[in-house]
């Protein structure tokens, strides 16, 4: 057998790299966390040490195929150098770049999951709690977490760096789940050997499912998740300390955080749509009227009239929310505790945040409806037919063309660059369907 001193063959890293996705993806949380994984670094470290595994499997198998002596140490070496190698192949950075983000869902699938076993027991323990005198007994939590350890949340200091970036990141990188996108579409928890209490069914906006997730993802970096909100408020929003903190300067923070608002608003735009295309028939409880007239306020305008991107759907008198009103309401509500974390002062304050945020959007879908209400009733019968077939064409069109993406980053960006005159298109069809359907239509 020959010794092989360099360098080391492509077809070797791309080996490992294919093997070490396809176990990040097909990595069992369950069985990870038997042990105790508590903390993020205990996540990051089971991970490395998974790909460690891997690797030396990889080179034993590349070994043996090809009647070599790889050494597993030289050949880490040489992933670590990648990245500065200017002579890499293409094929060989693409596939690292796959197992990378395969690693990065890993990690924040794992992060959940101990989280939502954390929100499984704390339920548990109100649940028996309250049925204590009737002798009833309650399935156990999973018991990898059934001695878990009180831990301390901070609610006091200002957040640090590091935890903030984790903070960004991991919710970037949950916002990529495809059990998240699935989480947002139908409100089925991420786990399914997990029973939590929805709490986000008496709300079934898309926003609401993403701030339980934010929640957790607020725990586990180690902040109670309404301390995240006031930080966050206080770092990007409040008009008296966002110019003037230390963050104020700090570009690479400002760039990710820019990021995560405008993947949040994204995601959440295509779980409303999602929505309302599968509830148009739901007219006889009123289900299509309260789709439209909320989640059309989440999904129907850019910034406009400003200078800084396309005009509203709406048009100016008759304007759905911006992307940067949408990102002012939902940045406040970003990382809000529920209602069993928060004290009565902070829930009260954040109620009613909430309550003026869903009659502010509720307000301006109404208005973005009656726009399009009166714009097609005010026109002849022929031209409004016209008008009505096109709507009908853009969105069986934009149907269409969004299937063709899987649910994920390709099927949200999609979405984000219709332009303003499909968006308006896309809301006169199914704001006029409700219309006929509610038999409300009197032409």
């Amino acid at each position: 057998m020959s010794q092989i001193q360099a360098p080391i063959p492509d077809e070797a890293l791309l080996l490992f790299f294919r093997c070490a996705t396809t176990m990040l993806k097909e990595l069992d949380c369950a069985v990870q966390c038997e042990d105790g994984l508590m903390s993020i670094a205990d996540c990051r470290q089971r991970l490395l040490d998974r790909q460690l595994s891997t690797l030396s499997r990889a080179v034993y198998d590349y070994n043996e195929a090809n009647s070599m002596q790889m050494d597993q140490a030289k050949v880490q070496q040489r992933l670590a150098s990648l990245r500065g190698d200017d002579s890499v192949s293409r094929q060989v950075l693409t596939a690292m770049e796959e197992m990378d983000e395969a690693a990065r869902l890993a990690l924040v699938r794992l992060v959940l999951y101990i989280e939502s076993n954390h929100d499984q027991q704390d339920q548990q323990q109100q649940k028996e709690r309250g049925t204590s005198q009737s002798g009833v007994e309650a399935p156990k939590p999973n018991a990898q977490r059934s001695l878990k350890p009180k831990r301390h949340l901070e609610a006091q200091e200002h957040i640090q760096r590091s935890k903030l970036i984790e903070f960004i990141a991991l919710n970037q990188a949950a916002i990529n789940l495809p059990e998240t996108l699935q989480f947002l579409n139908s409100g089925k928890w991420i786990f399914e050997d997990i029973q939590l209490k929805e709490e986000w069914t008496a709300q079934k906006m898309p926003q609401n499912r993403l701030e339980r997730i934010q929640c957790m993802v607020a725990r586990a970096v180690g902040y109670e998740p309404t301390h995240v909100t006031a930080e966050l408020m206080r770092i990007f929003f409040d008009k008296k300390t966002s110019g003037n903190n230390e963050f104020s300067s700090d570009e690479q923070v400002k760039s990710m955080f820019a990021e995560l608002i405008a993947q949040m608003n994204a995601v959440v735009a295509s779980a409303s749509l999602y929505i309302t295309n599968n509830r148009l028939s739901d007219v006889s409880d009123g289900g299509v009227t309260r789709v439209v007239s909320v989640n059309f306020s989440e999904v129907g305008g850019n910034s406009g009239g400003n200078g800084d991107g396309p005009t509203s759907a709406a048009g100016a008198s008759g304007a759905a929310p911006t992307t940067k009103r949408m990102t002012d309401a939902g940045i406040q509500s970003a990382a809000s505790s529920s209602p069993s974390l928060a004290s009565p002062q902070q829930q009260q304050a954040l109620d009613d945040a909430s309550r003026k945020q869903q009659i502010r959007l509720a307000s301006e879908a109404v208005t973005l409806q009656k726009s399009i209400i009166d714009e097609l009733t005010s026109m002849p019968a022929q031209e409004r037919n016209r008008k009505l077939e096109e709507a009908r064409k853009a969105s069986q069109v934009f149907m269409t063309n969004a299937m063709k993406f899987a649910p994920g980053p390709e099927r949200i960006a999609y979405m984000r660059q219709i332009d303003a005159k499909t968006q308006r298109l896309l809301a006169m069809d199914k704001i006029w369907k409700v219309h006929v359907a509610s038999g409300t239509n009197t032409i």
